[in-house]
């Protein structure tokens, strides 16, 4: 089989361990790795029957799946997807508990002062309530989170484990340092 993660140049990137998990969860399958410069060139190549499986973050495959051109095993999300409620989780299709999702995050530098913290994620946490960006978010496959300023430190630090731990497992290293 000529599997594929989609990625930005190098191994070990979100969606080549989330593709990892997968295949952990699937019976501890083995494919061959196929990197890519993005998603783009994946979905190309996908479409195109170049490559038989790929893992891309959900809005970059949307439209494919829309279109019939692809279909959409599963999501790696606790919940189903509201703009595709028939596509089933990956805990309901392959493993129960497999939930891995694509977040996004603000970063400041160290030593920024707590209340410059506290203004960004106020108005960041303002617009993520208005109905014209939820609308968008959601018809991109996000859904917008609504969580406090302390939940990110835990969301980043769960990640980074799940993720050096399949690494490790699979023993796959980033050549990017």
């Amino acid at each position: 089989m000529r599997t594929s993660a989609a990625e930005q140049g190098a191994p070990a990137r979100s969606q080549h361990l989330t593709g990892e998990l997968l295949l952990r969860a699937a019976g501890d399958s083995r494919v061959n790795h196929v990197p890519y410069r993005g998603g783009r060139p994946l979905l190309q190549d996908l479409v195109g029957g170049v490559i038989d499986a790929g893992v891309v973050t959900f809005s970059a495959g949307a439209q494919q799946a829309r279109a019939g051109q692809l279909i959409a095993l599963a999501v790696t999300s606790a919940d189903l997807a509201p703009t595709f409620p028939d596509v089933p989780t990956a805990a309901q299709r392959i493993a129960p508990g497999l939930v891995q999702t694509t977040w996004m995050g603000l970063f400041v530098p160290k030593g920024t002062p707590d209340a410059i913290q506290m203004r960004i994620h106020t108005a960041a946490a303002s617009a993520l309530k208005e109905p014209a960006i939820i609308d968008r978010l959601r018809s991109l496959g996000f859904e917008p989170p609504g969580q406090d300023a302390a939940a990110l430190p835990k969301l980043f630090g769960s990640t980074t484990i799940t993720f050096r731990n399949i690494a490790t497992e699979r023993a796959i290293v980033s050549t990017d340092g």
